[in-house]
C-alpha cells in the first residue's frame, strides 16, 4: 500500500481518523473530551507529509491562512459532532 499511495504511516493515520471521527462526550467533561480529541488531532499534524516552505510570499502567505483556517474548522467539526446532546 506505501508503495502504491505513497502514504507513510498509512495504516496509523486511517486509525487516528477513524478514531477521530468516533469520539463521542459521552458524559464526560468537555475539557477531558477535548483533551482526547486534541491529542489525536497533535499525533495526525506530527505525521504530516507537507514540504517545508522556506519562501514566503504573499500568494504563499494568502494561502497557507486560507489552508489553517479549513483546518481549524474540520477540527471545529470533529469536535461538534462528538458533543453530547445537553
Amino acid at each position: 500500500m506505501e508503495r502504491r499511495f505513497n502514504i507513510s504511516n498509512g495504516s496509523r493515520k486511517y486509525k487516528l481518523n477513524t478514531d477521530v471521527y468516533a469520539m463521542k462526550q459521552n458524559n464526560s467533561a468537555i475539557s477531558k473530551y477535548y483533551i482526547r480529541i486534541r491529542g489525536i488531532w497533535e499525533e495526525l499534524d506530527a505525521m504530516s507529509d507537507l514540504p517545508r516552505i522556506t519562501v514566503i510570499n504573499e500568494e504563499i502567505a494568502n494561502f497557507l491562512q486560507v489552508l489553517t483556517k479549513q483546518q481549524e474548522e474540520q477540527k471545529l467539526f470533529h469536535f461538534l459532532n462528538g458533543l453530547d446532546e445537553e
